[in-house]
Formats: C-alpha cells, sequence, structure tokens
C-alpha cells in the first residue's frame, strides 16, 4: 500500500506541474517577504560562504537554485517531476536533473556545502533513504536544512501520528487537480529517523505566523561522521 501512495505523490505532482509553477511565478507564494521564504533564506545565510555548493532537493520549478545561482554559487536542482524539470532548465539559472529522491547518489553530483529541502520531504520510504545518503552528499563540514510542515499543524485533528493521511492544496493559488497523500511525521520521529541515518540536528526554527502559530518547522543536519 505504501509504494502506491508513493506513485499517487509522484502522479500527482506531474499532474498538477503547470498549476504550480503558476502559483510560484504569477501568484507569489513564494515570493520575497512570505514568512517561510524568509526564515529559509535566513537560516541558509550562515552557511553559504563564496561560490559555496548547494543542491536544493525537490527544487520544483527552480526559483531557490536561481536565486542562489544568482548570488554567484554552484547551485544544483533535482526533482522527480519531468514538467517542473523542463520549465526549470528553460526559465531558470542554475543546473537541473530530473531524479527521485532516493536515487540522488546515482547522480554522481559530488559532495555539497550545503543541501536544502523545502517543502519537498513528504513520502515515506524514499525520504528515509534519502535522509540515509545525506553522509554521502554533505561535505565534511556540510548541513542539511530541511523546512516542512510543522507536526503541530495536526494537532487540531483526530490523531497526531506518523503516516500517510489525505493532502490538499487548500490555501494555494491557481487550479490544482487531485493532491498527493501526505506522509506525515511527529517530531519523536523526525528525531528517530535522524538519529538512525548518522545525522544530528544542530538548530530548529519554528517561523511564527502572523497568528502566533509556527508556519513551518526548519532543521538544520549534519552528519555524525563529519
Amino acid at each position: 500500500m505504501t509504494s502506491d501512495f508513493e506513485d499517487q505523490v509522484l502522479t500527482a505532482w506531474e499532474s498538477n506541474a503547470k498549476s504550480w509553477i503558476d502559483a510560484v511565478t504569477n501568484k507569489g507564494i513564494r515570493a520575497p517577504g512570505s514568512v517561510t521564504r524568509e526564515a529559509l533564506l535566513a537560516t541558509m545565510e550562515p552557511y553559504l560562504f563564496a561560490h559555496c555548493r548547494l543542491l536544493d532537493v525537490g527544487c520544483g520549478e527552480g526559483w531557490l537554485v536561481e536565486e542562489m545561482a544568482i548570488r554567484g554559487h554552484d547551485a544544483v536542482g533535482v526533482d522527480t517531476s519531468v514538467a517542473l524539470i523542463e520549465h526549470a532548465k528553460n526559465w531558470r539559472k542554475g543546473r537541473f536533473y530530473k531524479a527521485n529522491q532516493d536515487s540522488i547518489a546515482a547522480l554522481q553530483l559530488g559532495e555539497f556545502d550545503l543541501v536544502v529541502c523545502n517543502f519537498s520531504l513528504f513520502g515515506d520510504k524514499p525520504v528515509s533513504d534519502f535522509i540515509a545518503s545525506l553522509p554521502c552528499l554533505l561535505k565534511p563540514k556540510g548541513v542539511c536544512v530541511i523546512q516542512t510542515l510543522h507536526p503541530a499543524h495536526f494537532l487540531t485533528e483526530s490523531y497526531y501520528s506518523t503516516g500517510w493521511r489525505e493532502g490538499t492544496w487548500a490555501g494555494l493559488p491557481s487550479a490544482f487537480g487531485a493532491s498527493p497523500p501526505l506522509f506525515t511525521r511527529t517530531l519523536e520521529n523526525w528525531w528517530t529517523l535522524f538519529q538512525s541515518c548518522g545525522v544530528q540536528i544542530i538548530d530548529l526554527i519554528e517561523p511564527p505566523g502572523s497568528d502566533g502559530k509556527p508556519e513551518s518547522i526548519i532543521f538544520t543536519v549534519r552528519s555524525l561522521r563529519n
């Protein structure tokens, strides 16, 4: 059943790629000033030394890779969606590759100073496999910054647990079709996953929205091997 959900995630993102591109490029969901964008960039900033090698996992239509390339960094983006990667190659600065999260190592892109995952780790096994690959993707002093949905978002529902649940595009502009299922994790599960993969949390941020509630959670992690 889990593999069926993973397939549904890939299918939904591919079929909604055009709507996502429109939402980012024309409707401002990643526009300067948005809470999650500014929180992500502020978290990344201490690790962005000159000519940093950066990998954006789940890069979507490529806004972050372009932002980093314009600043002079060696920025690379990977995504599972053919349509999103083709758009990024045609319209964004930087280098882009089509790859699943659990097979990035096969691209042989080398090691990175900074790996970023911005609202892109929503599966089960592919995410676990990706986290397990971080020690091989990061340079000795490299870090990975992960921004994702805050587990507190689900406290208003009938259960707070790790597992698959129905996803939604609610709150996003543009006309989206069927939404992908969502694999959510409790804070304990995130901690356990990092520890089991030889990865250590070195920073944790909860960017607040206008209502004081966290808009997301941002983990900064590094390999215990480094």
